[in-house]
């Protein structure tokens, strides 16, 4: 597949750069009863990025390595955890171009709990952490989350959540990192 994704800063301006390089994924599970476990990696390169002819980053390996595990009737018959640790290196993609501009080592987390209320409510709760530079300090991002969960039917989901995030690298007023967002969310299956 495309080594970059559609939200990347760097595909979406279409800048020209040396090519459109390809990465490659792989995965391994093992599964028993209500408890699985899995590896996970991801390996390709991000194409030097140039934006106009005034700076260039260099190319850059983009580098990824996954763990994951999910139990479900943990301790009490309803109760799901999930986790994933993730670890790997890649420049941080930005709109702008320089040469100073390579790969950093980085790493992300979550942990999800949920519990099965009834055949019809889930509450939720997630934490999950992520610094996209190990090298320096001050940008990790930090968020949990809380949700009521209500299927309606086979096909409906109303989600109800709210989630309190603490950005490092947030540049506000005062100096405040942390921030809230709520969303209520209706899924409709096809």
């Amino acid at each position: 597949f495309n080594a970059l994704t559609i939200g990347d800063p760097e595909q979406s301006n279409l800048a020209p750069g040396t090519g459109n390089d390809l990465a490659v994924a792989a995965q391994a599970r093992w599964i028993k009863k209500d408890f699985s476990v899995g590896l996970s990696a991801m390996g390709g390169e991000r194409p030097r990025y140039m934006p106009d002819a005034s700076a260039v980053s260099p190319k850059a390996p983009r580098r990824f390595g996954y763990l994951d595990a999910s139990k479900d009737n943990l301790f009490v018959k309803g109760l799901t955890l999930r986790g994933e640790l993730m670890r790997g290196n890649d420049r941080v993609p930005n709109v702008l171009a320089n040469s100073s501009n390579v790969d950093h080592p980085l790493s992300g987390f979550h942990l999800v709990g949920v519990y099965k209320l009834s055949s019809l409510d889930q509450l939720a709760l997630r934490w999950e952490g992520f610094d996209p530079d190990l090298d320096s300090s001050g940008n990790a991002l930090h968020g949990y989350r809380f949700s009521y969960i209500r299927n309606l039917s086979p096909e409906l989901r109303l989600t109800l959540g709210h989630e309190v995030f603490v950005d490092e690298a947030r540049e506000v007023r005062f100096g405040q990192t942390r921030y809230g967002v709520t969303t209520l969310r209706l899924q409709v299956k096809f």
